[in-house]
């Protein structure tokens, strides 16, 4: 795994560490890429397709991007429209769906979990 997130309270700390971080890749002929950031929790942070963010109660949110809804309707629909040509067997796309309702429910996702499954029950 390549991705991790440093959190502290202090700016001035976390640019230390980012050059020290720096230093040791450099020296094993590595570097960081250009999404390399300081910035405010508040603001959030997408780390592994999820987004973490920090409210003003101290709760932290993990939610999912905003084009995910459509992008999974997309996929679902190639599914839906292979089952009907035949191409793939009935309760694919039923399948499809719990995947990925599985996924979401490991965030603060019920409302776009809800918003999918009506579109599903709809297109169905």
């Amino acid at each position: 795994m390549d991705d991790f997130v440093l959190i502290h309270n202090d700016k001035e700390y976390l640019k230390y560490c980012l050059k020290e971080i720096s230093k040791i890749l450099s020296n094993i002929g590595l570097s960081l890429n250009n999404k390399t950031m300081i910035q405010r929790l508040s603001y959030g942070i997408t780390f592994l397709k999820w987004k973490f963010i920090l409210k003003e109660n101290g709760k932290v949110y993990m939610c999912l991007p905003k084009k995910w809804l459509s992008k999974k309707k997309r996929k679902i629909s190639r599914v839906l429209e292979k089952e009907k040509q035949g191409y793939v067997l009935i309760g694919t796309s039923q399948k499809c769906l719990n995947g990925i309702i599985a996924y979401a429910s490991q965030g603060n996702t019920y409302v776009k979990r809800n918003k999918l499954l009506k579109w599903y029950r709809e297109k169905k």
